[in-house]
């Protein structure tokens, strides 16, 4: 993979409130909504784990170490991550790194299946909803070697089910490589990289999947 790999996340700048949220609106549709658990025994453990919008067009998910991240899913593809608190007494969700000015989340409904939540933002109350997903955590579609199908050089990605990987280029006697853990989105075709050796993290948007090859950074990789 080119160096430019490196450098991508630093293009992904999005807000992770609101800006480009498809279910930002009005906090006054109260219909049908499930009961408050009033954040539950363990409502750290009910908040963790991958959430997408109920309108769509947006992931997010919260981590166990307090970090976080979103992506969208329509229109203009970005992503983002972010650290959090989350309070049960006040049942609130603070972003310690939002680019807007409202950062707070207060949770109206968490449960098993329902994240409900309003923000202010310009002196208006909206809403966010959002259901877990509960997929596997590395699908069998993305295992395996994949090579970009253009370069004259060594340009191969690796997935494992394991959840780890690397990848590698071997370009005029030069070897770059690095080693990775990824979380993969079936759904969206989205691979969510972890760096071992650089503590970096991106999003790899992986295009035109169709099981045996897809586009990343404008380059098509095939599976061997």
């Amino acid at each position: 993979m080119r160096k430019n790999i490196w450098k991508w996340t630093a293009l992904l700048v999005a807000a992770i409130v609101c800006v480009g949220f498809a279910s930002c609106g009005d906090d006054d549709d109260e219909d049908n909504k499930p009961a408050n658990n009033g954040g539950g025994s363990t409502p750290t453990a009910a908040l963790v784990g991958v959430w997408e919008s109920l309108e769509g067009g947006q992931v997010m998910a919260f981590n166990a170490d307090g970090m976080g991240y979103t992506y969208s899913t329509e229109g203009v593809i970005y992503g983002s991550f972010f650290t959090y608190k989350y309070d049960a007494k006040q049942q609130t969700i603070v972003f310690n790194n939002s680019a807007e000015a409202s950062d707070t989340w207060t949770v109206s409904v968490l449960d098993d299946k329902n994240l409900y939540a309003v923000f202010e933002l310009y002196a208006r109350n909206h809403d966010v909803k959002f259901v877990r997903r509960t997929d596997p955590a590395v699908s069998a579609e993305i295992v395996g070697t994949w090579k970009n199908k253009d370069s004259d050089a060594t340009d191969v990605i690796v997935f494992r089910a394991d959840g780890s990987g690397y990848w590698s280029e071997n370009s005029g006697g030069a070897t770059e490589s690095a080693t990775y853990k990824f979380v993969y989105d079936a759904k969206f075709h989205v691979a969510v990289i972890s760096y071992d050796n650089a503590g970096e993290k991106e999003f790899w948007f992986l295009k035109d999947f169709d099981g045996k090859s897809f586009v990343l950074d404008g380059n098509q990789y095939v599976k061997q």
